[in-house]
């Protein structure tokens, strides 16, 4: 019910259709699912990413992003589509345009504070970096960032035996 009331709204905006039969319908709210990672399953989860690493279980870019997620609350987007020039490493945060937010500028741009493990791994990267780099996680093959973070999320998951987790959930 809900793709199909989605759909006809799509229709509606622009303009295939007049009406949406689903308008009247009820529909059931998704449920809301929180699931928040302890010290120790952070713990578990930080020592995997390691061991992946350093056993070339996944590169470095992910596993550097995937610790961006849990010590900044970031969303996955904002990570992987992070910009060097987003970066203020003098003011120690990141300063994300607001169209690079979820809001879409509606709130204006979006400050993340860095805490020190966090600027540590970009400091690590930006003297790792190619000096006309753009991205703090770029490509592995081409142009752009890196895409495809789910599959090392889920294989440092497994290695830290944590069960029921989204790279979502990092943010709580």
């Amino acid at each position: 019910l809900t793709t199909a009331a989605g759909m006809f709204a799509w229709g509606i905006e622009h303009g295939h259709i007049a009406q949406n039969p689903f308008a009247r319908v009820r529909l059931n709210t998704a449920p809301v699912r929180e699931r928040f990672l302890s010290r120790e399953e952070a713990g578990r989860l930080l020592d995997a990413l390691t061991n992946l690493e350093t056993k070339k279980g996944i590169s470095g870019t992910f596993a550097d992003a995937i610790r961006l997620l849990l010590l900044t609350g970031a969303r996955k987007t904002e990570v992987l589509g992070l910009t060097w020039g987003e970066v203020d490493f003098g003011r120690r945060q990141i300063v994300l345009p607001p169209e690079r937010t979820k809001a879409g500028g509606k709130t204006g741009e979006r400050r993340i504070v860095l805490s020190p493990p966090a600027l540590a791994i970009l400091s690590r990267r930006r003297r790792s970096a190619a000096k006309d780099a753009e991205f703090v996680f770029p490509a592995a093959q081409g142009a752009g960032h890196a895409t495809g973070l789910r599959r090392a999320f889920l294989k440092a998951c497994e290695a830290a035996e944590l069960e029921g987790v989204r790279v979502h959930d990092l943010r709580h």
